[in-house]
């Protein structure tokens, strides 16, 4: 549990970018309380108060080289050493909300745009934090039971559990909180247990994943 660090010196902490522009001139917005509000009735549930801070003085930015948890699908093509790969390190993307194109297209990273993308995908009351894979979304549950807990859905793994009768719906589908795994108690916890990998470290853990694949 984070013992009374600030988002900021977290955020300190890290290789962080927050470039002003990042996708065909698209400038990062501010997220007003007004904004908040409107975002959050639209989703259904309030968001937590760290988070909401997290977003009106940072908006989006990346962190570079994360490491987080490797998926199930992942780990099967590792084969007998996954072990090795029990992590995957990536950039991870926090969406922000940003200036459409000139076309009107919104930002990849801005947060309305991915709300109404991964709303459908994610369980029921979960709100898209940020990106670290493709189809893998950080996401913050925003539901009574378990209220600002922080999750990694894997999307690639739906193939993975739909063998196992517990993960599925009446009609066959797979349930969604089944391709959750929980990294924190909280958001800002989330972000106190990030670090940022060496370019070192980066380059030692891709030529062991080369070699585990290429052995498997």
């Amino acid at each position: 549990m984070n013992h009374g660090n600030s988002i900021g010196s977290i955020l300190g902490s890290l290789d962080v970018s927050r470039k002003p522009e990042i996708r065909r001139g698209q400038p990062r917005l501010p997220i007003s309380a007004e904004v908040m509000a409107n975002l959050e009735r639209e989703f259904g549930y309030p968001v937590p108060d760290d988070y909401r801070e997290f977003l009106s003085e940072f908006g989006g930015l990346t962190v570079y080289n994360v490491p987080l948890p490797t998926s199930r699908k992942s780990l099967r093509v590792f084969g007998p050493k996954s072990e090795l790969a029990s992590y995957a390190l990536h950039n991870l993307s926090l969406y922000g909300m940003y200036a459409p194109d000139p076309a009107g297209h919104w930002h990849s990273q801005d947060l309305r745009w991915r709300l109404a993308e991964l709303g459908p995908v994610l369980p029921q009351g979960y709100f898209p934090v940020a990106q670290h894979l493709q189809d893998r979304t950080v996401c913050i549950s925003c539901c009574p039971d378990g209220y600002g807990e922080v999750y990694l859905h894997y999307a690639e793994d739906a193939e993975v559990v739909a063998s196992d009768p517990a993960s599925l719906e009446a009609d066959g589908t797979v349930k969604p909180e089944a391709l959750c795994v929980r990294l924190a108690p909280s958001f800002t916890d989330f972000l106190a247990s990030l670090r940022s990998a060496s370019d070192d470290e980066v380059s030692a853990h891709f030529k062991m994943l080369s070699s585990l694949v290429d052995n498997n």
